[in-house]
């Protein structure tokens, strides 16, 4: 797999994410679960996803390079697209 650089501004396509979604979920599939089973829901609460997108955020800090701390939000918001597109 070809590792991806998160930059801001945001410079990774959405097949990028993709495979980063793909690997997160090979590597810790009881966590995949159950950020899939929240997505679910119709309403999510607050801080529901909170441990995860923090567990996420260290995921993508040990597995890939980034130029700014600021490049996590992004990354996140569009693994929670790609879950969204293909898991629920």
């Amino acid at each position: 797999m070809t590792k991806i650089r998160l930059t801001t501004p945001k410079s990774h396509s959405l097949e990028d994410i993709k495979n980063v979604v793909m690997s997160f979920a090979s590597e810790h599939p009881d966590v995949i679960n159950r950020w899939i089973s929240i997505e679910k829901k119709d309403k999510i609460e607050d801080d529901e996803l909170k441990e995860i997108l923090l567990f996420a955020r260290s995921f993508l800090k040990n597995n890939y390079e980034y130029d700014s701390e600021l490049a996590f939000p992004w990354a996140l918001l569009d693994m929670r697209t790609i879950i969204r597109q293909n898991y629920l």
